[in-house]
């Protein structure tokens, strides 16, 4: 019954998002407008014949193709190539999102069952449904299907599919430039069988992510020689892109993921806490077998890729991808490192979770959580002016600059300051007031949590209870058999 309750309020979920949702959300958020011009002069110069150094000025870090990356381009080409309208094009690639939002629910529900098993497909869809791809599959700028391919990768990593492997790890490194060494490590550790492999997945399995690897980063740098008339990015490796020091890179990676205003813990709950769990596992493990390399390796892993990208974001000028919702430029990895996660160390995990909602209790309160937390997920559709909140002036940052313009101290103390600030909070004010449509939709989203959680709990206390049985009519005790998977269907 709670699955059932779950599915029906979801599903009307999605009908108001897209009915009415779709009118109120603005598609030119963030930086699609940019896109759209740069994929216009990315085609211009394709049909002069040009094909390196296409819009870009000497002596600058600038081009009119734009620094995004290619696989947002290669998706809005075609839009552009037919001669479609810009506010069409964006219309286009908001439905995209869209698509690649319900691409990664099918993908939870069917390749993540079979993968992690029933409880943790649930908890991949409840980690969407609470999270920031309520609003990001509105949209079109390309989180939702870079999101959507990297997770497609490592499920086809964690099926040891060799085609699919070199088909999604090609295309979710287009995603972002850096993104090739982080895949391959999450790609290794998902396909990885503890009990049969000794240290790393056959070659049959690693050698399609290093060939789709290499044709990536190979697009990528042609990409950048057509745009900039280099291998380089220009635009992303100006000096003014790097953040200096220590103390800076610290304060943002630690913003990154607590900061009530973008970090991961306030937005994506459900992902912050799988992490939280994998991370606490591998330190446990190597302070109690630190010897044992194969037991504890997994988890710090997981953990050493997700401290190494947040690293990586920590020195980038933008951290939090602002003008944005919540923490946009992790987004991509995040339900990855999940999978990754319960692959690295399924039994402890399994434990935690039942543990976490086995209890009514505590159930309760994970709903209760997860239900206020989530509530801006679905409001900030409709009332958008919470996701400029963090750029608006304060007594600590009277005049928002540009890095160029101020020192690094009162640039990067203006973002770390509207990370932290409670008044106003971004997530309140995206719940508050609203039309009608808002509410229902943030009720809706409620009940969904709600009804997940509860089926989560009642799996838990079955798994308790021990594994259904099947027995005939008449059959002998001795002859009474447990399902090999022992797996409980949702109802």
């Amino acid at each position: 019954m709670p699955a059932k309750i779950a599915v029906v309020a979801g599903a009307l979920l999605v009908i108001v998002l897209l009915v009415d949702g779709t009118r109120s959300v603005n598609v030119r958020l963030g930086d699609t407008g940019v896109l759209v011009e740069g994929t216009h002069a990315a085609l211009d110069c394709l049909r002069d014949g040009t094909f390196s150094n296409c819009g870009h000025t000497a002596g600058t870090d600038v081009t009119t193709v734009g620094p995004f990356a290619i696989y947002q381009y290669l998706v809005a080409a075609p839009f552009v190539a037919m001669g479609w309208a810009d506010g069409t094009t964006e219309r286009a690639l908001a439905w995209v999102s869209a698509l690649a939002v319900a691409g990664m629910a099918v993908l939870a529900l069917t390749v993540g069952r079979r993968l992690l098993g029933t409880r943790w497909a649930v908890v991949l869809i409840l980690a969407l449904v609470s999270g920031p791809m309520v609003l990001y599959g509105l949209i079109p700028f390309g989180e939702a299907l870079a999101t959507f391919v990297v997770l497609a990768f490592v499920l086809a990593a964690g099926m040891r599919r060799a085609g699919w492997i070199l088909l999604t790890m090609f295309l979710a490194t287009l995603t972002k430039e850096t993104a090739a060494p982080f895949l391959l490590v999450l790609g290794i550790i998902c396909a990885r069988d503890n009990e049969r492999d000794s240290w790393l997945p056959p070659l049959r399995i690693v050698w399609p992510m290093l060939a789709g690897a290499a044709a990536g980063v190979g697009v990528n740098l042609a990409f950048n020689q057509f745009r900039f008339g280099t291998v380089s990015n220009l635009t992303y490796n100006g000096p003014f892109t790097r953040v200096p020091g220590f103390s800076l890179k610290a304060k943002l990676a630690l913003a990154d993921w607590l900061a009530p205003n973008v970090g991961v813990l306030w937005f994506w709950t459900v992902v912050a806490s799988v992490l939280a769990g994998v991370l606490v596992l591998g330190v446990v493990s190597v302070i109690r077998h630190p010897r044992d390399v194969r037991q504890w390796g997994p988890p710090v892993a997981v953990a050493a890729v997700t401290a190494a990208f947040t690293g990586l974001l920590a020195s980038w000028w933008s951290t939090f991808g602002w003008i944005a919702w919540g923490p946009r430029l992790t987004l991509p990895l995040l339900p990855a490192l999940v999978v990754a996660a319960v692959r690295a160390a399924p039994g402890p995990l399994d434990a935690a979770l039942s543990w976490l909602v086995g209890n009514t209790v505590r159930a309760v309160v994970v709903a209760v959580v997860l239900v206020v937390l989530a509530a801006g997920q679905a409001g900030v559709v409709w009332n958008q002016a919470a996701i400029a909140l963090p750029t608006v002036p304060s007594p600590s940052c009277p005049v928002l600059k540009a890095p160029a313009e101020t020192t690094a101290d009162y640039f990067y103390g203006c973002g770390i300051d509207a990370a932290w600030r409670l008044d106003p909070l971004s997530l309140w004010e995206a719940a508050r007031g609203g039309p009608r449509t808002q509410q229902l939709a943030e009720a809706l989203q409620a009940v969904t949590i709600a009804g997940l959680v509860a089926w989560l709990s009642a799996d838990a206390r079955r798994r308790r209870r021990g594994p259904p049985t099947s027995v005939s009519v008449g059959e002998p005790a001795r002859n009474r058999r447990v399902s090999p998977t022992g797996t409980v269907p949702i109802s």
